[in-house]
């Protein structure tokens, strides 16, 4: 999961934001231009989140004592800035594109988005997709998944 975090969001749909969506609204509009500098400041950030959940990856998978703990805390995170990218684009950058872009401007940028061969949209990639998401659900403990309660004594004394 983390190998598609790098390689999808950080060295294919980002950059291709930045050189199309961000750049061709750039021409259009400077009202763009604040959020535009946000947006960019997040996906530097991401990177570090990404090395973040790695790193906390590595200790759990070591048996460190607190490397549930510190791996579920960095879930946490990274699923939160995620989220707030997401809602910061869809509710403020969209709006802004929706009304500077040009019908062409769309069709170039759509164009450039549809070349980046999303694995989750492959068909042989889908299945998988499907059964590392059913793995992962049936390995981590409730309230997440549907995996075995985890024992909070046995992991500090791991």
């Amino acid at each position: 999961m983390t190998s598609y975090l790098e390689e999808f969001p950080e060295k294919l749909h980002h950059p291709k934001e930045s050189t199309y969506l961000f750049a061709r609204l750039q021409q259009r509009t400077h009202e763009a231009d604040k959020v535009i500098a946000e947006l960019e400041r997040q996906h530097a950030a991401g990177s570090q989140h990404i090395r973040d959940l790695e790193l906390a990856l590595g200790h759990f998978e070591a048996g460190m004592p607190d490397g549930l703990e510190k791996f579920s805390a960095a879930v946490e995170k990274f699923a939160d800035e995620i989220l707030k990218h997401m809602a910061f684009e869809e509710s403020i950058l969209i709006p802004m594109a929706r009304k500077y872009l040009t019908a062409e401007d769309w069709v170039e940028i759509g164009a450039a988005f549809s070349e980046n061969g999303d694995p989750r949209f492959d068909v042989e990639s889908d299945q998988e997709c499907r059964d590392l998401f059913s793995r992962i659900v049936n390995l981590a403990p409730p309230p997440i998944g549907v995996g075995p309660a985890q024992d909070p004594a046995r992991n500090r004394e791991s």
